[in-house]
């Protein structure tokens, strides 16, 4: 769960590194001559695409750990409420409804 934070973290700090590289994108494109133009275009499109691996990667990465902890709590989570049904008195079943417990999960 913490890697899987972490990788969150990561990934949301796309949305600054994006903002700052608009705001540097467009000054370098205006400021730029006929001939080193096309340049700068090129260096701008290589910095979007890094960043936008970098993005893939961290949510995938994301994603998946996430998904990992949370199949394993839900495993967790059933296993104990499980046992806690079969430790109940016979009584408990007489009150509740038995086709009802197996819903409740």
């Amino acid at each position: 769960f913490f890697v899987g934070a972490i990788f969150a973290f990561l990934n949301g700090m796309v949305y600054p590194a994006l903002a700052y590289m608009f705001s540097t994108s467009f000054t370098s494109i205006t400021g730029a001559s006929e001939a080193d133009g096309l340049e700068n275009v090129e260096d701008v499109a290589y910095n979007f695409l890094f960043i936008g691996t970098y993005a893939m990667a961290c949510a995938t990465f994301q994603t998946g750990l996430m998904e990992i902890a949370s199949t394993k709590a839900t495993h967790s989570f059933r296993t104990q409420w499980f046992a806690a049904l079969l430790r109940q008195d016979q009584a408990y079943f007489d009150i509740n409804d038995v086709s009802g417990i197996a819903t409740q999960i």
